[in-house]
């Protein structure tokens, strides 16, 4: 099992898991980007400091002894559930099934991705699985987006969000392996992507916000997360069943939103 023959199944398993399309509705993710980091990269070091991720993020040997390469893929949602998420203060429909649903076909993928290893005579684990993660004050022991940065899927935009070749909105999954893979090169700034972080304009995210919970400033994940939970929560938990509100209101209709060209 070599980089290659990792990044065909993980995209052959978007292009045919049935669960990849809402119901009525389009497909939710387009093809996966990959790439891969060395776990003994001193970049995995750098997130335990304070106003990175959390001194409790794990490093990659701390979930798995033996890691060799973090495996770490983006999955881009479709230009189609992009659009109905445009207009309003509220998530369309699509965006919510998205974001739910999507998650499923993530943990699917993460999964599978672990048992193919395995099976290949690799250990393997996807931490979000793992019983030991937890989240605590707003921050995991295993950021996802932190781990596609290290293996060269993108850099940071101004709303917390990881902007890659095919843009922010999707969702982030990742493995960690003993089996040694090349280790993708990523940019030494890790808000290269974004304008607005490297001394010049945009923000378009900004006028996005429907609660103002950013800023030049930077991102007021408690502004953000009581909209999702408390304000919106109620309403999309009775109308829908999903335990919160995923807005997504700056992940579209912004030039990072689909790509690089930002600015």
């Amino acid at each position: 099992m070599n980089a290659e023959t990792i990044r065909s199944m993980i995209s052959d398993f978007i292009a045919e898991d049935p669960g990849n399309s809402i119901p009525s509705g389009p497909r939710i993710f387009d093809a996966p980007l990959v790439g891969f980091a060395d776990a003994s990269d001193p970049i995995f070091d750098t997130f335990r400091k304070p106003g990175i991720v959390a001194p409790w993020h794990r490093h990659p040997r701390n979930w798995l002894p033996s890691a060799r390469s973090v495996i770490a893929y983006f999955l881009p949602i479709t230009d189609a559930i992009l659009d109905t998420n445009i207009p309003g203060s509220k998530p369309s429909r699509e965006w919510m099934f998205a974001r739910f649903w999507g998650e499923a076909v993530n943990e699917r993928l993460r999964r599978i991705l672990v048992h193919r290893l395995e099976d290949g005579g690799h250990q393997a684990i996807a931490p979000l699985l793992s019983p030991l993660y937890r989240v605590e004050d707003m921050n995991a022991n295993w950021s996802e987006r932190h781990a596609a940065f290290a293996a060269g899927l993108g850099s940071f935009g101004l709303n917390r969000g990881l902007i890659t070749k095919r843009g922010s909105a999707g969702r982030f999954g990742s493995v960690i392996t003993s089996l040694p893979l090349p280790a993708t090169s990523r940019t030494q700034d890790p808000f290269s992507a974004c304008p607005n972080l490297t001394g010049g304009s945009c923000g378009a995210c900004i006028d996005r916000c429907p609660v103002g919970a950013i800023s030049s400033d930077g991102k007021d994940r408690d502004r953000c997360r009581e909209y999702l939970q408390e304000q919106q929560g109620p309403s999309v938990r009775g109308e829908w069943g999903f335990p919160y509100s995923p807005c997504g209101k700056c992940y579209v209709a912004t030039p990072c939103s689909q790509g690089l060209s930002c600015g």
